[in-house]
C-alpha cells in the first residue's frame, strides 16, 4: 500500500501567491468610515430603527470598535 506522499502520479507544484495593490490599513480605514455613515445614517433619519430596534446603534459601533482596534493592532506590529 503506497502512502500518498508517495503515489507515482502526484506532481508538486510551487504556490506563488499574487501580489495585491491595496494595504490592509487603507481597508480598515474605509470599513471604519463606512460604519460611521451608516451610525450617522440611523442616528439622523427619525423613525428608522422602530420600537425595539435600539440594538442597530450599536452595530455599527461595535464595527467602528473592532475596526479601530484592528488598525491601532496594525499600526503597532
Amino acid at each position: 500500500m503506497t502512502t500518498p506522499a508517495e503515489h507515482p502520479d502526484q506532481r508538486h507544484h510551487e504556490v506563488r501567491v499574487p501580489e495585491v495593490g491595496l494595504r490592509t490599513t487603507t481597508v480598515l480605514t474605509v470599513g471604519v468610515l463606512a460604519w460611521a455613515v451608516v451610525l450617522a445614517v440611523l442616528l439622523l433619519v427619525p423613525g428608522l430603527p422602530g420600537p425595539g430596534d435600539g440594538w442597530w446603534v450599536w452595530v455599527p459601533v461595535a464595527g467602528m470598535a473592532l475596526g479601530t482596534l484592528a488598525h491601532l493592532g496594525l499600526r503597532a506590529r
